[in-house]
Parts: structure tokens; sequence; C-alpha cells
């Protein structure tokens, strides 16, 4: 991309935040998309900025950024899983199956009964919570109470401890 371009890129994605009407940051936001689509290499850049576009305090900004989306993804070829898995190739060991895929084994929605399932259909994930109660335990109050901070600094320990720690604000 020259430089010109990447000034008017620059300008547009101005506009498209601090445009003086919806219609003028809706164009922009047409135009961001045409150069998402010929500049496809700028596009992990520009989803970043419309990204913090769509968490702006200003309604008309949020709505461009989401115009823009709409507009960027129309531009884009989307994959199916039936592509992705084609593209993966046996080599891959892949568990999906593709004659499942093609959608001639699929339930046409017109034949899906919701009565049916929930009558015959099996409960996935339930809980009452009586996995979480603790059984009363022997001793005092004050006992009980030492016994359960004890077993909370256990399960601290053991959170900080994970090699794989993905909460940002704990010590991995």
């Amino acid at each position: 991309m020259s430089s010109s371009e990447g000034s008017r890129l620059g300008k547009l994605l101005a506009l498209l935040e601090t445009g003086g009407s919806l219609d003028i940051r809706r164009a922009a936001a047409e135009q961001v998309a045409s150069i998402a689509q010929t500049h496809p290499a700028q596009l992990p850049s520009l989803l970043r900025h419309i990204r913090s576009c769509l968490r702006h305090t200003q309604w008309d900004t949020r709505v461009a950024a989401s115009t823009c989306l709409g507009l960027m993804a129309a531009h884009f070829t989307h994959h199916s899983v039936i592509t992705l898995a084609d593209a993966a190739g046996p080599a891959t060991g892949s568990p999906v199956k593709t004659e499942a895929l093609d959608g001639a084994s699929a339930m046409p929605f017109q034949d899906f009964n919701i009565t049916q399932v929930l009558q015959q259909g099996t409960v996935l994930v339930a809980s009452g919570g009586q996995e979480y109660e603790t059984l009363p335990e022997e001793g005092t109050r004050a006992e009980q109470l030492a016994k359960q901070q004890k077993n909370l600094k256990q399960r601290s320990v053991l959170l900080t401890e994970l090699p794989l720690c993905s909460h940002p604000m704990q010590k991995c």
C-alpha cells in the first residue's frame, strides 16, 4: 500500500469515528471495506481499529463500525465445514466426517419437532447444586470454619500452579 493510500485510510478511519453525520460515516465505512478488499494484508490492523470503534461512546460510530464490518464480510469468501475439511485433507486425521456434512443426512427444519425432543430427549447438563453442598462436619463452628479456610487456600494454590493459566489477573 502506498503512502497516499495509507493517509487516505487514516482519514477514512478518522471519519468513521468522528464523521459529522451518519451518512458521512457510512460512506467512510464503504470505502474502508473496499480498501480492505484490495489490501487484505491490512485486514488485522483494520479490524483492531474497527473493534475499538464498536466500543465507542457515540452510537453513530458504533453503527458505522458495524456497517463497515458487514461490508468487509461481504467482500471475502466464507468457508463451510466441508470446504475446511477438504482443505485439511485426510493426512491431518480430522475426525470430521464429510458424508455427514453434505446436507443429505441432515434433518430439515420442517421435520424438527420440539415436543418430541422434550419428551424423548435426555438432559445434557443439569445441576441442582447438590454437588457443591458440604456435609455437616464434626467439631465446633470455629473448627469447621478453620477447615473450610484451609480447603480454600489449597484450592487457590492449585489454581495458581496451573501451567496454562489464562486469567489476566492471576500470576502464572
